[in-house]
């Protein structure tokens, strides 16, 4: 099978670093954490460690390459 698909698979990792930034314009999310202080915790919740991932890919056979980090705009 792994000679047949030879696609790659992308994987936007959205940390709480770029995810709970001030509300602006930009990011319009940030003023829902600041009004909603409660989505903050469910927020978290939701997205998996990079780590977790890592080693669920790996465990059905995909077969990792080297992490590019890209940042947006003027996030931190």
């Amino acid at each position: 099978m792994e000679h047949l698909l030879r696609g790659v698979l992308l994987i936007w990792d959205r940390t709480p670093k770029y995810i709970f930034l001030p509300g602006s314009p930009e990011h319009m999310r940030g003023w829902f954490f600041d009004l909603f202080l409660q989505l903050a915790s469910f927020e978290r919740e939701r997205y998996p460690f990079y780590a977790t991932i890592k080693v669920a890919l790996m465990a059905v056979g995909f077969e990792l390459r080297p992490q590019t980090t890209i940042i947006l705009g003027d996030a931190p």
